[in-house]
């Protein structure tokens, strides 16, 4: 399963805002606006979500400033997520989630509607085997979501959500494209770049500049080892005060 990598799909300017409140240096307060509107914040959202990793959680997760309608906006969709890596997945973690009882099982029992859409996605391939369509916009809206908040955490205040734009996604089986190979540096006699591990075997990232020219950066993600994601920023926005006091991964 390929996305390859294209165009981007917006085009638009950014804007950007103060992430502030919990995340204040030394001790100055200032008012909390959720990273995703910019509305006022009550509550923090975790990057990456709970939902993407496993128990017992890292004791360092991170989180940034979010409304409560942007901290749950996006649950049904990352639930999705969990279900299709589920699926497609070859860890024993994951298929224990497929499995009779598991956490994806028990999520689909309870509701019906989503499961059977998910049994309409699936087909029988010419060899044989059991293949899922996969919703490509849902992965796209909770990886670009994901890699806001990872922005925002590595360089300070960011730009708007349309800046982000999921540009590929690499499934089990398929080859990277050749541009996403090189930005990694996976090639004889090259370097390859450091990923930061969030849970090991679960979720890593890493920010890579861009080969083509077309954007300042990537950011890959590696879901459970079996999603390849890469996501189009924007250029790092210089902040006076340096970036969030938030402990590192």
């Amino acid at each position: 399963m390929t996305h390859s990598l294209g165009p981007d799909r917006t085009g638009k300017t950014t804007s950007e805002f103060t992430l502030a409140g919990g995340f204040a240096r030394r001790g100055r307060r200032k008012p909390l606006f959720c990273l995703y509107c910019g509305r006022p914040a009550d509550t923090y959202d975790h990057v990456p979500p709970k939902v993407l990793l496993e128990t017992p959680y890292p004791p360092n997760l991170r989180m940034v400033p979010a409304c409560q309608p942007c901290n749950g906006g996006w649950s049904s969709d990352e639930d999705y997520v969990v279900t299709v890596l589920a699926y497609i997945g070859a860890t024993s973690r994951l298929q224990a989630k497929a499995m009779e009882g598991g956490k994806v099982d028990r999520s689909l029992v309870g509701a019906p509607l989503f499961e059977d859409r998910l049994i309409r996605s699936l087909s029988v391939t010419s060899d044989g085997e059991v293949a899922i369509s996969v919703e490509m916009d849902r992965i796209a809206t909770v990886t670009e979501k994901i890699v806001m908040g990872l922005h925002a955490l590595r360089y300070g205040r960011g730009p708007e959500p349309e800046a982000f734009s999921c540009i590929a996604v690499v499934g089990p089986g398929r080859e990277p494209p050749p541009a996403l190979r090189a930005a990694l540096g996976n090639w004889p006699g090259m370097k390859p770049k450091r990923w930061t591990t969030v849970q090991a075997g679960v979720f890593g990232f890493v920010f890579v500049r861009a080969p083509s020219g077309d954007a300042p950066l990537w950011c890959v993600i590696n879901l459970h080892e079996t999603l390849v994601v890469v996501v189009r920023c924007p250029a790092p926005v210089v902040r006076t005060g340096g970036r969030l006091a938030s402990p590192p991964w």
